[in-house]
């Protein structure tokens, strides 16, 4: 493939206090087989040495950094992607990390299938020693192209099908997006792909070229705490129903409102919050959440403090623990 023919290509990396595992992302980027890409790191103030880590890459003519000043991931990226001078915006979090070939493979997918907002790879989800590719449920197993409906494959696999680490956005989406939240704590991630799913064609394979570290210095706080809605929700209210109901994808839309504000009550029992639990269990219907809908209400009758140490064990659970960092993606 001749470089010459790829659109041009910007990394954003959002740094902060990441010495054990910035080096091991920023070399999985200098390994892949495209090589005429702009590094942007953006650094949040690091304190533990990681800032000269990547200082000590300056010599490449491709690597910028930026000292941030802004407050928190969403706005890091933000700030970062008003910097940016590709067509093709990257993200890879300073403790993940790409396959060699995860920049072909966008470009392969940038090419066959054009026009979309998103680009993006299924991932798998390591943990200490091991590697486990995260469920992506409704497609086939060799399947490449255009989504059919990012909402029916996230609520059918319990997890969304790719993450900042496996995606890269073409610049003219956020024209229809909008950029990051940068007023949200957690599930800002979650919210920009159902921005995206509402507005853009998402192309999409199932096949594996990135890895997300479950655990990493600073990855996301295990505190639980009280919150009305989820910013996805919050986006999904905002729009109006007559909107939604003329998508083909409607049905899947509200199933995965629904399943979001299952996530909300079970986040706010474990802070010991059961009003706004039991705010978020009102929305819920389906026969489809069924059983889950029913173990969150029994939990909201109990004593708040015993909801709270059943949700603290049943947190404990690897697979369980695993989705909550995925879903919910608490940032410090």
């Amino acid at each position: 493939m001749s470089e010459s023919t790829y659109p041009s290509i910007t990394v954003i990396v959002p740094l902060y206090n990441k010495v054990n595992e910035v080096e091991r992302s920023l070399q999985s980027i200098f390994s892949q087989t495209i090589t005429d890409y702009e590094l942007l790191i953006i650094d949040g103030g690091s304190t533990d040495g990681s800032l000269e880590i990547a200082e000590s890459y300056l010599k490449d003519s491709r690597i910028q950094i930026i000292h941030q000043k802004s407050k928190g991931l969403p706005a890091a990226r933000n700030e970062a992607i008003s910097h940016a001078s590709g067509e093709l915006i990257a993200f890879l979090d300073a403790d993940d990390e790409w396959h060699p070939d995860f920049l072909e493979t966008i470009i392969h997918l940038y090419q066959k299938y054009p026009g979309a907002g998103i680009y993006a790879t299924a991932y798998e989800r390591f943990s200490l020693t091991t590697a486990k590719p995260s469920p992506v449920k409704g497609l086939s197993e060799s399947f490449e192209g255009y989504l059919p409906s990012w909402f029916s494959i996230y609520v059918k696999s319990g997890f969304p099908p790719f993450c900042p680490c496996s995606v890269v956005l073409h610049w003219d989406m956020f024209s229809k997006t909008g950029y990051f939240n940068p007023n949200s704590r957690m599930a800002e991630d979650v919210e920009m792909w159902v921005k995206a799913a509402l507005n853009v064609p998402i192309v999409f394979t199932k096949e594996v070229h990135a890895r997300y570290h479950l655990f990493a210095d600073n990855k996301m706080s295990t505190d639980y705490y009280p919150i009305e809605k989820l910013p996805p929700v919050e986006y999904l209210d905002s729009i109006s129903e007559s909107t939604l109901q003329n998508r083909e994808d409607h049905s899947d839309i509200l199933l995965a409102k629904e399943y979001l504000n299952l996530i909300t009550a079970y986040f706010n029992l474990g802070a010991g919050n059961k009003r706004y639990a039991k705010q978020a269990l009102a929305q819920s219907s389906s026969k489809e959440f069924a059983i889950r809908r029913t173990g969150l209400r029994i939990l909201s009758i109990l004593p708040a403090f015993i909801g709270k140490r059943i949700i603290k064990i049943y947190a404990s659970v690897p697979y369980v623990k695993d989705r909550i960092r995925i879903l919910v993606c608490i940032r410090r």
